[in-house]
């Protein structure tokens, strides 16, 4: 939004949009079992997915906590925040699904730090 005189040109007030870079890694296991295998065990398919399914939420939830961010590691909140963040809480050393909602209403638009953090 800009203020110009009667019949000039409009500018152009465009904002610079910045994109995050992500580069997408994946999280693998492998578990060789046989044909015979699964025809002996009705619920061999099952059992797999669920152990590999939280294998997979276990290493993630490590990995975006503390990953260093090389190679094909994430970088985690904790290992590679560049600021340092302080969150006051209702109860010292306790974190409550309140005082998460309470940081992610504190973020401004388009997220950053926002009042209350330093």
């Amino acid at each position: 939004m800009s203020r110009a005189a009667e019949a000039a040109e409009a500018s152009d007030n465009a904002p610079t949009l910045v994109q995050p870079g992500v580069a997408p890694t994946r999280v693998q296991a492998f578990v060789p079992f046989s044909v015979e295998d699964e025809q002996d065990w009705n619920g061999l398919l099952a059992e797999l997915s669920a152990m590999l399914a939280d294998a997979k939420d276990v290493e993630e939830a490590t990995s975006f906590v503390t990953g260093d961010g090389t190679g094909t590691n994430p970088g985690g909140v904790v290992a590679t925040l560049t600021t340092a963040v302080q969150v006051k809480t209702a109860t010292t050393a306790v974190i409550t699904l309140a005082d998460v909602q309470g940081i992610e209403g504190a973020l401004p638009p388009g997220g950053g730090p926002g009042p209350g953090t330093s």
